[in-house]
């Protein structure tokens, strides 16, 4: 499956922190906005790397689910192409 992860990090460390944790698990999209292929298991451990290092009353945490027909029905304008994203992981 396809997720769509997100955030809102007030703090430039904790920020820095998540972007570096979230290249590991998937592509980024834009500054806060990453696309990740895998199991619902694997969005789980990277949940909890994540709010390890988040303070969750001041941050925001975001994981959309897309299928793969929602995926394949992006509709995208402007300049770029769109990401294809491939299993892998960065250890």
């Amino acid at each position: 499956m396809i997720f769509l992860v997100c955030y809102d990090i007030r703090s430039p460390k904790r920020l820095a922190k998540v972007a570096k944790l979230l290249e590991r698990y998937g592509l980024r999209v834009q500054k806060s906005f990453f696309m990740v292929e895998g199991e619902w298991e694997m969005i789980e451990e990277m949940k909890r790397e994540v709010f390890r290092v988040m303070k969750l009353r001041l941050d925001s945490f975001f994981v959309y689910p897309l299928c793969r027909t929602c995926y394949e029905s992006i509709q995208k304008d402007g300049t770029g192409d769109m990401l294809k994203v491939e299993d892998y992981r960065i250890l």
